[in-house]
């Protein structure tokens, strides 16, 4: 860049010196006295200022051009370039020797006022690299501490999570078990999805499909407090109305600012009856052996979220399961696509149902997480619990 702006002054410097004598000469070339040397003072500030834009080429550009000038108008007959007197020949020697001392010493000090601009612009280029350098040092820093920092915390919640988690399902005589827990596909934070399932005694199975609101640590942390906090309620009275309402109040009186959705049963071994109530959960679905999925999406058959209303009441759904049928708990990140209505999300949970239905069990949950969410992007968290009776 910077040389060409010296290229273009240059050029400038060259124009000026030639079209400026043939202006002057033209201008200047009138009769006149001889030995009247006037006419010479302009044509030695025209090579100054050319030399002062152009340089040393524009200098000696301007000065043969006024040389050629001073020449024709000092000549002893005018408009000619016949020679002039020989008095005014050391004259015009004196012109062209001054003006080219001069020239000289204006681009000299052009010369140097350049350097030390280029000098001074290449300091204040170099101090800004350095700033500009040491400001981005000390960004992938913070970065890098922040990114420490966000593995600690994540590293610490999913092992959290982790222990909350069942890490074997009871193996029950007549019915199978499959669950699973996916994390968010994006980079966020992991949520408060959780499931549980464990024999109260030996002829009962209690069940249960929670999220809590949010993610991050505290979100986790109350997933662990409501999943033990149900544990207890269920060892005291396993009715799931009961619990549920129970673990409404509990929420209802913590200091937090989250709330949860859970879904909690019991399933009789001897007979398949379930029993649950659900808190502004997800729909639980209900497929046979060869599809026809149901999904238990009566409003009259939910209660509200937990931690809202301290005196809510949760009705109570009664469901056999028949041989060959199976129930299915899920999160709301299964159904929940970016950009679309969670209708679209149950419709594609209920046709996939219906299309693997005859897969195995154990298989099931992932198979589901594959065809129903898995190529969504920005998905959140996802659990899942089946309980399928043997045909």
């Amino acid at each position: 860049m910077a040389s060409t702006d010296w290229a273009r002054r240059r050029l400038a410097g060259i124009l000026l010196g030639a079209l400026g004598a043939l202006a002057l000469t033209l201008v200047l070339a009138v009769p006149d006295e001889p030995g009247n040397f006037r006419p010479t003072v302009w044509y030695l500030v025209l090579v100054v200022a050319a030399a002062l834009v152009g340089g040393v080429w524009a200098l000696a550009a301007a000065l043969v051009c006024a040389t050629v000038g001073v020449w024709y108008t000092l000549g002893d007959v005018p408009h000619s370039f016949a020679a002039p007197p020989s008095s005014e020949v050391w004259g015009i020697a004196g012109f062209v020797v001054a003006a080219g001392i001069v020239g000289l010493l204006v681009t000299r000090l052009e010369s140097a006022l350049r350097e030390r601009d280029e000098a001074v612009e290449a300091r204040i280029r170099a101090e800004a690299d350095a700033r500009a350098q040491r400001e981005l040092e000390a960004t992938r820093a913070e970065l890098f501490v922040s990114e420490l920092q966000r593995l600690r915390v994540r590293r610490n919640v999913d092992a959290l999570q982790d222990a909350m988690l069942p890490h074997q399902l009871p193996e029950l005589p007549g019915f199978e078990l499959d669950a699973c827990y996916t994390p968010a596909s994006a980079d966020l934070a992991v949520g408060g999805d959780w499931y549980d399932a464990y024999l109260v005694d030996p002829g009962h199975l209690a069940f249960a499909v929670g999220d809590v609101s949010g993610h991050g640590v505290d979100a986790a942390a109350l997933m662990a407090q409501l999943r033990n906090a149900k544990r207890a309620f269920v060892s005291e009275d396993p009715a799931p109305a009961a619990v549920m309402g129970r673990l409404n109040r509990y929420l209802c009186q913590l200091d937090t600012e989250h709330y949860a959705t859970v879904v909690f049963g019991i399933l009789d071994l001897a007979d398949g009856r379930c029993r649950w109530a659900s808190a502004g959960h997800p729909a639980p679905a209900v497929f046979g052996p060869d599809g026809g999925t149901v999904l238990l999406d009566r409003v009259d058959q939910r209660g509200p979220l937990l931690g809202f209303r301290p005196g809510a009441t949760y009705p109570e759904v009664r469901r056999d399961l028949a041989v060959g049928e199976g129930l299915l708990l899920y999160t709301d990140g299964l159904v929940e696509r970016r950009g679309e209505d969670i209708d679209a999300g149950l419709a594609a949970l209920v046709t996939a149902l219906d299309d693997l239905a005859g897969e195995p069990t154990r298989h099931l949950c992932d198979r589901l997480m594959e065809v129903v969410a898995g190529g969504h992007e920005g998905r959140d968290d996802v659990c899942q619990l089946l309980i399928r009776r043997r045909a």
